[in-house]
């Protein structure tokens, strides 16, 4: 289930009240941004993943020009997980 264009217009309003510029690498302005949330497993101390556990959920923004893509998390932006 992609994000819906409330969580769009969230996410594209928290992250140009935080700043969100250029890309660290390029230095380009052209961003993507991704179609559903992704996660990120929390890594035990050890190293050891437990699937299906807890997680960060983020959003991914990708520049259109190189490639890279940033990820912030979803709770700090204030973004609906629904």
């Amino acid at each position: 289930m992609g994000l819906t264009d409330r969580q769009k217009s969230t996410i594209q309003s928290a992250l140009q009240k935080k700043g969100f510029g250029a890309c660290p690498l390029c230095r380009q302005t052209n961003w993507q941004l991704g179609d559903d949330f992704v996660h990120a497993p929390v890594t035990a101390l050890g190293g050891s993943v437990a699937f299906g556990g807890s997680h960060i959920p983020m959003i991914q923004i990708v520049c259109t020009h190189c490639g890279f893509v940033s990820h912030h998390a979803a709770g700090v932006l204030g973004i609906p997980l629904e």
